[in-house]
């Protein structure tokens, strides 16, 4: 009942900030948790519209789809993101995870080397990247990208 109530405290104190897309992504996280996945994805919706320039917005949402298996829509959402942040690394990097999870592996090479080139720096950019490559080029590998085939 304590963990109810401060809920409940939570969110009267996030519906402040409801005025932006950071508020609405906040309200997104705690129905989210609680399993209300519908009020999620309408409070990301609202946060994408109220500030579609804020990378956390498409990603939040679509990783909501992956949750619930709905990768049709975690791909539409990332590009809808893509069309407005074209140099956002993790829209790139959470597209390659996208096509790795559909075995679109050639798609996820260039997605994830997309991400490592905005983003040099970015270590979880670099290892998925030296990763898959290492994967695509394994002797013996079903799932070797034609990018790399011999």
């Amino acid at each position: 009942k304590q963990f109810a109530t401060a809920f409940e405290e939570l969110i009267v104190a996030t519906n402040q900030t409801l005025w932006r897309g950071e508020g609405r992504v906040n309200i997104a996280s705690i129905y989210r948790t609680k399993g209300q996945y519908h009020e999620a994805i309408n409070q990301l919706e609202m946060a994408i519209f109220i500030d579609p320039y804020y990378q956390i917005g498409y990603l939040n949402l679509a990783d909501i789809y992956r949750t619930l298996n709905n990768e049709k829509q975690v791909h539409k959402i990332l590009n809808n993101g893509l069309k407005k942040l074209p140099k956002a690394g993790f829209l790139h990097y959470s597209l390659g995870l996208h096509f790795i999870r559909t075995r679109q592996y050639d798609k996820a090479l260039k997605a994830i080397t997309k991400a490592y080139r905005l983003e040099p720096d970015n270590w979880q950019f670099t290892y998925a990247l030296n990763l898959l490559k290492k994967e695509l080029t394994a002797p013996n590998n079903q799932t070797r990208s034609k990018h790399y085939s011999q």
